[in-house]
């Protein structure tokens, strides 16, 4: 890990991490686009080489937040070591609580050893597959943690490149925004997804980003999970309870592919909390507007539409039994679940001040 700094000398350090991670990104995304096209070609089947695309977009990912772990473990809020002891502890206590079920109520019978040598064993009350069951399930869940770690750290470094590239662009957009025809389609856009009142002066934008904290935000941690559960709920009802699409995929297959594409909700969620971190707000006549309410609001009101998802939910229960309905959720849940949590600690403790202090300075430059 790399030494812990401070000040001027962190802000350097991190951009130097920045444009090396950005070189590393680049030649792996060529190489991925070059075997993909590669298995399109040969295979000539699209779905092939997206699912392809799909496997190797995620191991980019990994491979790029393994190495911004590496260079970043020591500059967050909670240190790299009381992370490990925490993935250490949950691992433990989730194999013994699988360990205990497979003892005390049974999994069936369980293939064990490897192909052609194992056999199949009844896990009721027999210590001996109990403690294999412990065994492998507390490595699994550790390296399912650690996987999931590094790949929040590769999807959030690029996010926050993003964000550092266009987010200063996009307030000064609103800054010199007058709601008339002569804003362009852009600014238009903003305008409307952060909802902001036209008898606003938009010139007065404030934009300051917060000093660096001593103790973890869990009040913003607890609201980005929140978030991040919700809109991933309104995904899965609006794409899994759709009688359109019911009509071709059934509805467990959409919640596999929900699963898979559910990693994709804390990038909507991380470029709505860099605002509330930026401190982006407009004097208003009683009280300050603040753009990370605007967007709020804009959500719930896109969104939501109860009247819509309970019509969804009566069609979908028509056509499918309840149970496959609801274990569908579950499963799909759980691994909501797991990105929302792990994403949004990767976040809050290593990227959201210095995302916002370096956001804060090119828009500066931009004035």
């Amino acid at each position: 890990m790399a030494k812990r700094l401070e000040g001027e000398a962190r802000e350097e350090y991190l951009r130097k991490l920045d444009r090396r991670l950005s070189r590393l990104f680049l030649v792996l995304l060529v190489l991925t686009l070059i075997i993909v096209a590669v298995v399109a070609i040969a295979s000539q089947d699209l779905i092939a080489a997206g699912i392809v695309l799909a496997a190797i977009l995620n191991g980019l990912f990994f491979l790029v937040g393994l190495v911004a772990w590496i260079r970043m473990g020591d500059h967050g809020i909670v240190r790299t070591g009381r992370m490990f002891q925490f993935f250490l502890l949950t691992s433990i206590v989730g194999a013994l609580l699988f360990a205990l079920i497979a003892f005390f109520v049974g999994l069936g019978d369980v293939y064990i050893g490897l192909p052609g040598t194992g056999g199949e064993f009844d896990s009721y009350q027999d210590v001996y597959i109990a403690v294999i069951f412990f065994i492998a399930m507390a490595f699994s869940l550790w390296g399912v943690q650690l996987a999931v770690i590094c790949e929040a750290f590769g999807i959030i470094w690029f996010a926050g490149l993003i964000i550092r590239r266009f987010m200063p662009g996009v307030l000064k957009g609103v800054r010199i925004a007058t709601f008339t025809r002569k804003d362009n389609p852009q600014t238009k856009l903003m305008l409307w997804l952060m909802d902001i009142p036209d008898m606003l002066d938009l010139s007065q934008l404030k934009v300051e980003a917060e000093p660096p904290k001593t103790r973890f935000p869990w009040d913003r941690f607890y609201r980005a999970i929140f978030w991040e559960i919700f809109l991933g709920t309104i995904m899965a009802i609006y794409v899994s309870l759709n009688p359109v699409l019911l009509e071709s995929l059934d509805v467990v297959q959409i919640f596999s592919v929900l699963s898979s594409v559910s990693i994709i909700i804390p990038i909507i969620i991380i470029p709505w909390f860099a605002l509330l971190a930026l401190r982006a707000r407009i004097p208003g006549i009683t009280k300050e507007f603040q753009l990370f309410r605007g967007i709020r609001s804009r959500i719930l009101q896109t969104f939501v539409a109860l009247g819509t998802i309970i019509v969804f939910i009566r069609l979908a229960l028509q056509e499918h039994d309840a149970g496959t309905i609801f274990g569908s959720f579950i499963s799909y849940y759980a691994i909501l679940g797991l990105f929302s949590v792990y994403f949004a600690f990767v976040y809050f403790n290593f990227f959201e001040i210095d995302l916002a202090r370096e956001t804060e300075r090119r828009y500066q430059n931009l004035r």
